[in-house]
């Protein structure tokens, strides 16, 4: 990461469990990581739309920590070309990609956590340019999900664009929006049980008026079930794109 320009960094650790959330956020970027003590299992979390190569990053992390065994889940994010099946018509093209990085212990049955991926299309761009209005949605969409946001940041690009991250106890929330594109890629990771991830999106999809969306589910600590698979049916309008997914191991 030394050539990245880092915006802001920031990590708690519970008291109680010893667990470890974390975040950088890099330029139109982030970088996150949870770290479930009794489990001894770290969840990486990367997002890019530039240059940063972020396999390096999670190289030098694994190798730091010794895990094994070790898994991946890379994918794309964004709008496509009209090449690409799910071309969104009427929208320029932008690129990005996700990387979701699992380091587990080697038997591990159940889901320790939840990861909620979602494309927002055709969103309000003046919602979506506005740093207090994103800030206030996180803040009570977390809320109403039954979580307490402990750490909240938002940059604001020129001439537009925003990257904001909320962190809680075991949760982490990010977006990366293009206004020019009324684009807004949103993640919501959760490592605590009692944090209703349905209430969470709804209510950014209220805030957001996204006329195209999609959301996905990722079980976080254990073996992945090899396909990404749309959730919440009813927050998906008719039409929603369904993007492809890239598994490696």
């Amino acid at each position: 990461m030394a050539k990245a320009t880092v915006l802001k960094s920031a990590a708690f650790k519970q008291n109680h469990s010893g667990d470890i959330c974390a975040i950088v956020i890099i330029e139109e970027s982030h970088f996150s990581a949870h770290y479930i003590a009794k489990e001894n299992f770290l969840a990486i979390d990367a997002f890019t739309c530039g240059d940063i190569n972020f396999e390096k990053a999670v190289a030098y992390i694994q190798a730091q920590v010794q895990a094994k065994p070790y898994d991946e889940i890379e994918f794309k994010r964004g709008i496509r070309d009209r090449s690409d099946s799910s071309f969104v018509s009427g929208i320029a093209a932008l690129n990005a990609a996700a990387m979701l990085c699992f380091f587990k212990p080697p038997v591990m049955t159940p889901a320790l956590g939840k990861h909620i991926v979602a494309e927002f299309y055709y969103c309000n761009p003046g919602l979506i340019n506005s740093a207090e209005f994103v800030l206030d949605t996180f803040n009570k969409g977390l809320s109403l999900g039954g979580c307490k946001n402990h750490f909240s940041y938002v940059h604001q690009f020129q001439p537009q664009g925003i990257s904001a991250v909320a962190l809680g106890d075991g949760v982490h929330l990010t977006i990366h929006d293009w206004p020019e594109y009324d684009y807004a890629s949103i993640d919501l990771c959760v490592f605590d049980k009692n944090v209703d991830l349905k209430k969470v999106m709804e209510y950014l999809s209220q805030q957001f008026q996204p006329q195209r969306l999609t959301c996905y589910h990722f079980p976080r600590g254990n073996m992945h079930a090899g396909e990404l698979k749309p959730i919440f049916d009813q927050l998906a309008n008719d039409g929603s794109e369904v993007l492809t997914a890239v598994l490696k191991r």
